[in-house]
């Protein structure tokens, strides 16, 4: 008999769900991996489960699961994909994360309500996290589910209509982010803003400095988000100490990457993005300008710029490029590539400092994307 089983491996085109009663009587599985529907008060009977692979068709099963838990202690490692049949509906290949569950630790919601109260929180060590096509969600601040991944590394999501913002600080608080070291955004139509913080009267020794809530943050992608126009604050991008890549595509609303804001007199040179390695402009028509004039870019780090589809863009990416002894700029220590289209673009931006554009020529070349 099979009642003594650890290893299970199943997948199949035909079948879409184990028939009833078969699971539960698996009671000594350890690995579970398959393509096939589950019912969530079966799998709950798996306790001595360590790696697991598997598809809940509906929310409600994999609260049962999930609430079942002893002690919030899940899985040493699993690939859900909740909300959607085999094959599951992503951007990315999910089949081999399903043949090799062991080396991951990630939940796909896929046409789910998760926006609402009343649901359980994902697991403490749950590493990437997928949205797709969740059109209640308005913010991950209003995922009860979410507040408690604290180990969260990845974050997709794609295909919202309701995503108004990625977080919302102005209606609660939310800690899940310190860790996140990828975030991907895309085709979410209703996205006006990353983070929304309280509006509130402050006195001029106040700050608005929202808390560095992207603070492991490496990667950086957005793509077709038709509505936002002004992507990063100052403020925000004070946390974004570790950001190594920005890619920002068929915005076609975007006019500005670090949004201007009023500061007084007193203004003095701010530097961001100590880490930035790349950075992709790609099919922007209303792009202005990356940010303003006191915000300055180190191009120590800096190996690839790519800046094609900008026809508005008047003002150059400003790098802050040191002084050599005799008194001329140093040409970044290990840029590599800076790719122009057209190349009308790179004759008429402007530079803060017009010696810069005379130091980067050698590195320009020309290609559209």
């Amino acid at each position: 008999m099979l009642v003594n089983l650890i290893y299970l491996g199943l997948h199949s085109e035909c079948l879409k769900e184990l028939p009833k009663g078969i699971l539960p009587k698996l009671s000594h599985l350890q690995y579970l991996s398959t393509s096939l529907c589950l019912k969530g008060e079966e799998v709950a009977k798996l306790r001595n489960l360590e790696t697991f692979a598997g598809l809940f068709l509906e929310l409600q099963g994999f609260q049962k699961y999930a609430k079942s838990i002893p002690g919030r202690q899940w899985p040493n490692n699993y690939v859900l994909v909740v909300g959607s049949v085999w094959p599951p509906e992503v951007d990315y290949n999910l089949i081999k994360y399903f043949e090799k569950p062991e080396f991951y630790k990630e939940i796909n919601f896929i046409n789910c309500e998760i926006g609402k109260e009343d649901q359980v929180s994902l697991p403490n060590n749950l590493e990437a996290l997928n949205i797709r096509k969740c059109h209640d969600l308005t913010s991950l601040s209003n995922i009860s589910l979410f507040h408690k991944a604290n180990e969260l590394k990845r974050c997709y999501i794609t295909k919202c209509e309701g995503m108004e913002c990625v977080l919302d600080l102005s209606s609660s608080s939310c800690n899940s982010l310190h860790n996140i070291e990828v975030l991907f955004l895309q085709e979410l139509c209703n996205l006006f803003e990353l983070v929304r913080v309280r509006v509130a009267v402050l006195s001029a020794s106040q700050s608005r400095t929202p808390p560095a809530i992207f603070s492991s943050l490496k990667v950086f992608i957005l793509g077709q988000c038709l509505k936002i126009k002004k992507l990063f604050t100052v403020e925000l991008l004070q946390g974004l100490q570790n950001l190594e890549e920005i890619e920002v595509r068929d915005c076609k609303e975007m006019e500005e990457i670090i949004a201007s804001e009023g500061r007084g007199a007193n203004i003095t040179t701010t530097f961001v993005l100590p880490k930035l390695r790349e950075l992709w402009l790609i099919c922007l028509p209303e792009l202005k300008s990356f940010c303003r004039s006191e915000v300055m870019i180190r191009a120590d780090s800096i190996q690839y710029l790519w800046i094609s589809g900008c026809p508005k863009l008047k003002r150059m990416i400003p790098l802050f490029l040191p002084l050599l002894e005799n008194g001329l700029l140093s040409p970044p220590p290990i840029l590599k590539e800076i790719l122009i289209w057209p190349r009308e673009r790179w004759e008429s931006v402007e530079w803060d400092d017009p010696n810069a554009k005379d130091v980067l020529s050698s590195f320009v070349s020309y290609k559209n994307f």
